[in-house]
């Protein structure tokens, strides 16, 4: 067994391991690293929480995969310290975070030195010895909470004043609890400091918790450095902060480099009260009773073991229940009602939850809630919150009932995961607004997977990282008007559409979406709704639908492709807007407008080819549909449907007609996509060379890249086997990253033909994003077509509006491709091109290093 010290070094080192990797891969799981390191998630976990020790054949087989020994060659560490007596003398040693072996070597050079003078005779005092190539470590002060008067607890919420100056720079005031929008208070609880004295740059610094919970900052304030809390890190919560007896003591490290420049005394950062779900606070027993939680505002509940439960319902502001080690609370199967399904509130229950809170401010829930008992009646939702105002639900799971929210108001939620409905999953509900919902995963739900409704006409909700599969009507569904969405993942969903966005006037960026099995992969019910960057392929009927309700929409940026009927089907919808547009390889159209669809209008270019029956198809459109039959342009180039035609009204049919594209012809997706992935995905626990036998409980996911995801097994794409749902048989993980030898919709977008210029920092961006390459919306927006807003990032965005689009005086990430796929790797690591002012000016704009798989 080894010591207790080396544990907690060795811990230390396989969490920044994982860190590593889960930047690197957004979607990198613990699960994933615990397969990739050969033990099972469960000792993973015990080891990285310490409640299972290291056995001397577990380090030896980590620390052979990982090549770790007590800790990595480079890798800041702990002040190493040896102080040694030898002939009568004290030796100490002080070695700033060399490799082990280094020191060992130096170790055993010192010592034969030493050995060599005591048989001489000499007389040694003492002897100090430091790396040379790093300074001796300074003692730093204690980490301290920005806001000591109104944000020094966990559950403490500070307003914010002015949204530019971060979630540190706010005054120390506290949230009113009436405020309109979920960026309007910050949460005072995740934001901590640390002051370097006598450090005037942030220049290669780095900083980093024991607990590995928090995102660190370095911001100069007044001439000095300062390391801030920028929050959580995505996929930790208040558990990695608890134990069952209390707060973990927690320090932070600060580094130049692999050098060590100081840290903090370990200490206990919150005085919240800690109280354990046992006696009194015990209902595992069938019949026991809801549990009504009614101590002081500022209780953490907290339960370390899985057991059964008659249910809990915090009934206080500032109420936590934190599940640790990964424990379960799962439903006893009393067919009693424990909830009001219409507030939240024990008192008239007409439903069984799990857990519940209604009409509360600043309640905090994490932990897995399972409603479906091994005897008994299932609990109709395994969570719900009703009428509660910043409150927080992060690192849950929900399973075999939906995760419920009615009428909320400034709500967080974060890396959640709900399977197993009879329901939908994830749903809100009822004029809620101001919501902020990221890495939300829904799969296997009999509904939608993810349904945001919100029918208030403002403040908006924001939602990003949106996973769904398997869900049996729409994967992620969005009726919520003057929304804003990025980067949503639909794979293999069986019912109505992949996605789908059904009120008006919200904004979609970022989407690939798969495999639909009904009316199509995209679908837009709604009105003056924007989609920009979206990939829609293998999917029956259609890649993007859009209805007779639809109206006066914009879609810039779409690439559509082997679709069982049609790419993009006008279904009676009306003055539609198209910017940069390809539609490929469908089975039957390219674009086709029916049942009376007119005023549409088609912008800069469109990209057609492979189309079997007609790359444009009328039937029965209305009278300026905005293409002809079948050639699309009827003028141009070298006559009608011909490379490089349109380019003015007439040439797209004129009599009324608006478009004024560019018709590029002859393409196809057959050599631009990863596509089918025959190797084994490591971070997929149920893959073989990229297959595995249809199951609800495959790993839908955790893959190596974000745009990989299930499938069917089909033939060499393009092919109708490739379409639709993978429900039975062999699946097939399928990646929809583009190829960097791609050169179809690959680094296309300034004219959709040619190579864009190169992006290099320091030196003017590319054409296609020059301040005159501009879209406008009929929302009324005018913005960069071929970039994305950084959205509430207040340290590479810090004067953005957060819809997404790329407007004057933001910071963007540029767009060289058609469709989802923009690149990948840190976009930041490569700072920005000089941005050339026209209609849009004053743009910081990044890039992904990496463009192409």
């Amino acid at each position: 067994m080894k010591s207790a010290n080396f544990q907690k070094k060795f811990r230390r080192e396989l969490k920044l391991e994982l860190k590593k990797r889960s930047l690197k891969n957004l979607n990198y799981s613990p699960r994933a690293f615990a397969k990739y390191i050969k033990i099972s998630p469960s000792l993973l976990s015990g080891i990285l929480s310490g409640r299972l020790p290291l056995t001397e054949k577990t380090y030896s087989k980590i620390k052979d995969i990982l090549s770790l020994y007590v800790l990595r060659e480079g890798t800041p560490f702990d002040l190493f310290k040896i102080t040694i007596n030898i002939c009568n003398l004290r030796i100490t040693l002080l070695n700033t975070f060399l490799g082990w072996n280094l020191r060992l070597l130096n170790f055993f050079i010192i010592l034969t030195v030493l050995m060599t003078v005591c048989a001489c005779g000499k007389i040694w005092g003492s002897i100090t010895w430091f790396n040379s190539s790093c300074s001796v470590p300074m003692s730093l002060s204690a980490v301290t909470p920005v806001y000591p008067l109104n944000g020094a607890n966990w559950m403490d919420y500070v307003h914010v004043a002015t949204y530019s100056l971060g979630p540190w720079g706010q005054p120390d005031s506290a949230c009113l609890g009436t405020e309109t929008h979920f960026a309007d208070c910050v949460h005072g609880g995740e934001i901590r400091k640390v002051a370097l004295p006598g450090i005037s740059s942030c220049s290669g610094l780095s900083a980093t918790d024991s607990l590995n919970a928090f995102t660190w900052v370095c911001q100069v304030v007044g001439g000095q450095a300062i390391f801030y809390s920028s929050g959580l890190q995505r996929k930790t919560g208040a558990h990695n902060l608890l134990s069952i007896s209390g707060w973990l003591p927690n320090s932070v490290s600060v580094f130049q480099g692999s050098c060590p420049v100081g840290q903090t005394p370990s200490t206990v950062w919150y005085s919240n009260t800690v109280i354990p779900l046992t006696g009194a606070y015990d209902n595992h027993i069938s019949g026991s009773g809801v549990v009504v939680l009614n101590d002081a505002p500022g209780s953490v509940y907290v339960l370390d073991t899985s057991r059964d439960t008659d249910g809990y319902n915090l009934n206080l502001d500032k109420q936590a229940l934190v599940l640790l080690n990964g424990s379960t609370l799962r439903y006893t199967g009393n067919a009693a009602n424990n909830i009001n399904s219409g507030n939240g509130k024990t008192v008239g229950a007409n439903a069984i939850s799990v857990i519940g809170s209604g009409s509360q401010k600043y309640d905090w829930v994490e932990g897995t809630f399972n409603a479906s008992p091994s005897v008994g009646t299932t609990a109709t939702i395994s969570g719900e919150l009703a009428f509660t105002n910043f409150t927080t639900i992060r690192a849950s799971t929900f399973e075999n009932a939906q995760l419920q929210m009615i009428s909320i108001k400034n709500c967080y939620f974060k890396n959640i995961t709900v399977f197993g409905s009879t329901a939908s999953g994830f749903v809100v509900l009822n004029n809620s607004t101001g919501i902020f919902a990221s890495d939300i995963y829904a799969y296997n739900n009999l509904g939608s997977g993810i349904d945001i409704d919100s029918s208030n006409a403002s403040p908006q909700d924001y939602g990003e990282n949106l996973y769904a599969s398997y869900n049996s009507n729409v994967g992620v569904y969005l009726p919520a008007k003057h929304s804003v969405f990025k980067n949503i993942y639909a794979f293999n969903n069986y019912g109505n559409a992949g996605f789908a966005v059904g009120s008006n006037n919200s904004i979609v960026v970022g989407a690939i979406e798969t495999g639909t099995n009904t009316f199509g992969g995209v679908e837009d019910g709604g009105t003056q709704n924007t989609l920009l960057n979206i990939t829609s392929v293998n999917n029956n009927t259609s890649g993007l639908y859009l209805t007779a309700a639809s109206n006066q929409g914009t879609y810039a940026n779409v690439l559509v492709a082997n679709n069982s009927s049609v790419g993009i089907y006008l279904h009676g919808a009306t003055n539609q807007r198209f910017y940069d547009v390809a539609s490929v390889d469908n089975q039957a159209y390219g674009i086709e407008a029916d049942t009376g669809s007119t005023g549409n209008d088609f912008r800069s270019y469109v990209l057609d080819g492979n189309n079997p029956t007609k790359n444009c198809f009328l039937n029965a459109a209305g009278a300026s549909p905005g293409f002809v039959d079948p050639t699309c342009t009827s003028g141009g180039g070298s006559g009608a449907g011909t490379e490089g035609s349109g380019g003015s009204t007439a040439n797209w049919g004129g009599g009324g007609n608006l478009s004024t594209a560019l018709l590029h012809v002859g393409k196809t997706s057959a050599s631009s996509f990863f596509g089918q992935v025959t190797q084994t995905d490591s971070a997929n626990s149920t893959n073989t060379n990229g297959t595995n036998a249809f199951s609800v409980n495959l790993d839908w996911f955790n893959f190596s890249y974000p745009f990989r995801g299930w499938g069917k097994n089909g033939g060499a794409y393009p092919n109708a086997t490739d379409i639709g749902v993978c429900n039975a048989g062999t699946c097939r993980i399928w990646d929809f990253r583009l190829l960097a030898s791609d050169s179809v919709f690959r680094n296309v977008t300034n004219d959709g033909s040619t190579q864009n210029s190169s992006f290099t920092s320091g030196t003017t961006c590319p054409q296609a994003v020059n301040g005159n390459t501009t879209a406008q919306d009929q929302q009324g927006n005018t913005f960069l077509i071929n970039a994305v807003e950084i959205t509430y990032d207040a340290i590479h965005n810090p004067n953005g509006n957060n819809n997404g689009l790329c407007e004057s005086g933001e910071g963007c990430i540029y767009s060289p491709n058609i469709g989802a796929y923009q690149g990948e790797g840190d976009p930041f690591s490569q700072g920005t091109c000089t941005f050339q002012n026209g209609t849009i000016s004053n743009v910081q704009m990044y890039a992904y290093p990496q463009n192409g798989g």
